[in-house]
């Protein structure tokens, strides 16, 4: 199982890390992410505080390689693909 992370806020990303980056500096209206899975993944967004929550967006896939989320006002948080 593959499983993707990225965090917005630093804008740094990691496959299959164990260390959670919980960096929430920048929100954003837009989160364009560039995973290279190869597939279109399955989607899921939390926020940063503690414990997380999860926030809702909508996902548009560009193709199997990247997406992009889109929220009604700028967030920021970890977006987790599997």
């Amino acid at each position: 199982k593959t499983a993707y992370e990225i965090t917005y806020g630093d804008w740094s990303s990691d496959v299959c890390s164990s260390d959670l980056s919980q960096n929430c500096a920048d929100p954003q209206l837009v989160w364009t992410i560039v995973h290279n899975l190869g597939y279109v993944p399955n989607v899921w967004i939390e926020d940063c505080s503690i414990p997380a929550t999860n926030i809702s967006g909508t996902t548009h896939v560009i193709d199997n390689n990247s997406i992009t989320i889109t929220f009604s006002t700028p967030q920021a948080g970890i977006a987790y693909l599997s």
